[in-house]
């Protein structure tokens, strides 16, 4: 992965030399456009549970395994 504003790439990966692409979905207006569904359709179903006192966050850092094992600690 390259940053095209800070680090942009020469041409070719630096690591394997093969060519770079960029994918259709990766772009500022995509972004954009996931954040405000994200902000229309989903904070409100979060905001609902969290006033039940049914929003449970769990991290997702680590192994399959231990995330796993942290949303089944919490769902227990």
């Amino acid at each position: 992965m390259f940053n095209t504003a800070f680090q942009p790439p020469e041409g070719c990966c630096d690591r394997c030399g093969g060519a770079l692409y960029q994918r259709d979905d990766d772009s500022e207006d995509t972004v954009s456009r996931r954040l405000d569904v994200f902000r229309q359709e989903t904070a409100p179903v979060l905001a609902h549970y969290k006033k039940k006192s049914l929003l449970r966050r769990v991290s997702g850092m680590g192994s399959p395994a231990d995330v796993f094992g942290r949303i089944t600690a919490e769902v227990q």
